[in-house]
């Protein structure tokens, strides 16, 4: 289906370094500058469909009817002055004639940067969510006559991530099934830029089911004006269709099936919160307010200038911290510290009440919890009191703590004549945040234990 109003234009020639490397024959690629300065752009080659190699753009591959060079920004090389301009080019694939046919989204500037050329919230300001997951580009591919997919290294999306054999391109196909969509569905003239949730490529949160999210559709269009001397200007533009989840989003029925299921960003609308500062989006979100689903359920925020194109994002940091936890169980338990922390343990348990093990898994916590604090206390006194041996000896998981203990007592408990006792152990590990003791709960202790010593440290995977 047609699509009437384009929101934003990049014009693509107005930035030298790219169109002096895209028009560049491979061979004739110019060579890099003198070491440390490394080159503006990298080239990934797709040979045939069957090959992926990554090269820096003084190497060469003579390119076929099939082939694809996918060009990206090198981050090395992109300061900061060059995010509005090199930026766009964060993964824009090229076919064998040298033909831009996918764009992606550009590099975020930051967040103050953005906030200093937007000062004041107003209508062409969007606040929407930062969706997780991996993002795919669908585009046309007119030698083959057939759609193509790309991620943003890797033409066709046969590579897969760490933890499954299941490739990207099969991910997709198994989320387009899923939300009652086909290839038919989309139109030729455009690229289309998704992000892939599947079971088998979960990330941080629980995803039980294929999904996709419709984030841009773009037009690319090359248009070549006579000059002087009878030579050609070829001007490259692209014109970007932004997708939001809204009732006030008119674009949504156009561009697909009503009946399907697809998904675009949830909105966020400032008007709803006018006592409430546009430039103080990080701490309303994160820091003065505590909304147990946005903590478990959102990777972050984008601010994104429908008339620029520009774009910011602000992470949550709850979800950074889950990030950084490798396993389910653990990162369950850092909610569950998040929760407590907030006072907010039945909340955790009624967000996570289809778990048929929720209940289990928080009295386990808590069986942690308690089993980490005795423990420390027994460490303490055996090291600070009862002198056995130097806290260097210790297992890490605890030192930090133990050092912490005992300047507690003596800053604030030896003035008045106190000591570190079960209770002030109880209120030190209460008032921790989460993503300190996180990781103190979750950490294996290499330290061996002597034979005498038969302190159980309950800890569980």
């Amino acid at each position: 289906m047609e699509i009437e109003n384009f929101n934003t234009k990049y014009a693509l020639h107005t930035i030298p370094e790219f169109v002096k490397y895209l028009n560049s024959s491979e061979q004739e690629q110019p060579q890099p500058p003198q070491p440390p300065q490394p080159c503006i752009f990298t080239a990934v080659i797709q040979r045939d469909n069957t090959q992926l190699d990554e090269y820096p753009e003084e190497k060469s591959n003579e390119p076929t009817r099939n082939n694809y060079k996918i060009i990206k920004y090198n981050k090395k090389a992109l300061s900061k002055t060059m995010y509005s301009t090199c930026g766009l080019i964060r993964s824009v694939v090229v076919n064998a004639s040298n033909k831009i046919v996918s764009f992606s989204p550009p590099k975020c500037i930051s967040y103050e940067e953005f906030f200093e050329k937007n000062p004041i919230y107003n209508e062409n300001i969007i606040i929407e969510e930062l969706v997780e997951g991996t993002m795919i580009q669908l585009f046309w591919d007119s030698y083959e006559c057939k759609w193509e997919i790309a991620t943003k290294s890797s033409i066709g999306g046969n590579n897969t991530n760490t933890f499954s054999k299941m490739t990207f391109c099969d991910m997709f196909f198994d989320a387009l099934k899923e939300i009652k969509l086909t290839l038919n569905d989309f139109n030729h003239k455009y690229c289309y830029s998704f992000v892939l949730q599947h079971p088998k490529n979960q990330i941080v949160f629980d995803i039980v089911k294929p999904q996709l999210y419709l984030l841009y559709v773009y037009h690319i269009s090359e248009v070549c004006n006579m000059v002087e001397d009878d030579n050609t200007h070829e001007e490259i533009y692209v014109k970007v269709n932004h997708l939001f989840d809204s009732v006030v989003n008119k674009n949504k029925p156009s561009i697909l099936p009503k009946e399907c299921k697809i998904k675009y960003p949830k909105q966020f609308d400032l008007k709803e919160h006018k006592h409430k500062v546009y430039d103080q989006l990080y701490d309303y979100f994160y820091t003065n307010s505590y909304d147990i689903n946005m903590i478990y359920s959102n990777m972050g925020l984008v601010i994104y200038n429908t008339l620029t194109g520009e774009r910011c994002k602000i992470r949550n940091p709850y979800y950074e911290h889950l990030h950084n936890i490798h396993g389910r169980q653990s990162k369950l338990l850092y909610k569950y510290l998040i929760a407590r922390s907030q006072n907010a343990t039945k909340q955790f348990i009624r967000f996570y009440q289809d778990d048929p093990e929720i209940k289990n898994n928080v009295e386990l916590f808590k069986t942690k919890i308690q089993s980490f604090t005795n423990i420390l206390l027994i460490h303490y006194i055996d090291c600070f009191i009862n002198k056995t041996k130097p806290l260097s000896s210790y297992p890490p998981e605890y030192k930090s703590h133990m050092y912490n203990l005992h300047d507690m007592y003596l800053k604030e408990l030896k003035p008045n004549k106190k000591s570190i006792t079960l209770h002030e152990t109880i209120y030190y590990i209460n008032n921790l945040h989460p993503s300190k003791l996180i990781y103190s709960l979750i950490t294996k202790s290499k330290d061996k234990r002597s034979k005498g010593e038969k302190v159980k440290n309950c800890m569980y995977d």
